[in-house]
């Protein structure tokens, strides 16, 4: 049933972009398959990896975050979603991943949640990052993305958050 990915791992592996998006969904599906197979098999799964790490690529720049993060976190490495640099694909990742974390069990879903996190942080979604801290009860984690924001509007819109949300932490006076 994995035929396809099998000659797709022996043959070309470049012009990712060449391929067609329905045949890397293909792929996808049978990367996930085949990795959870070969990891209870003992196989070495780094060509799986290898693959795996160009179609997450190719999805988050053609817009298909889901099959992205799906085949990251079927293999047990969601943090290869993590790397991205576009702020407007970084939001949508940050939101499928969170939408996910609900279905998982907790250590996985703290995974996804550390990732959001600092995505969040990184790309400046700092009021959506403040507000997963709160509900993961993370006063530090509060603190800091408070202390993080540019400007006193900013941390005063974050602090009116912080108190709808009752969630008190302790602020200084700039």
């Amino acid at each position: 049933p994995h035929e396809t990915l099998l000659m797709k791992i022996q043959g070309n592996q470049q012009h990712i972009d060449e391929w067609g998006h329905e045949y890397l969904r293909l792929l996808a599906g049978q990367i996930a398959d085949l990795f959870a197979q070969w990891s209870k098999d003992g196989v070495d799964t780094e060509p799986l990896m290898t693959l795996a790490k160009q179609i997450i690529t190719f999805m988050i720049t053609h817009q298909d975050e889901a099959v992205a993060c799906d085949l990251a976190i079927d293999m047990s490495a969601p943090q290869l979603v993590e790397a991205v640099d576009d702020t407007a694909f970084a939001g949508r990742i940050c939101h499928y991943l969170r939408s996910v974390a609900v279905y998982l069990p907790a250590p996985e879903a703290a995974k996804l949640h550390d990732i959001v996190l600092r995505m969040s942080q990184r790309h400046g979604f700092l009021s959506q990052a403040m507000r997963l801290a709160i509900q993961l009860n993370r006063a530090d984690q509060v603190q800091r993305i408070i202390g993080d924001a540019s400007d006193r509007g900013e941390k005063l819109q974050m602090a009116l958050l912080a108190g709808r949300m009752r969630a008190f932490i302790p602020v200084t006076d700039d």
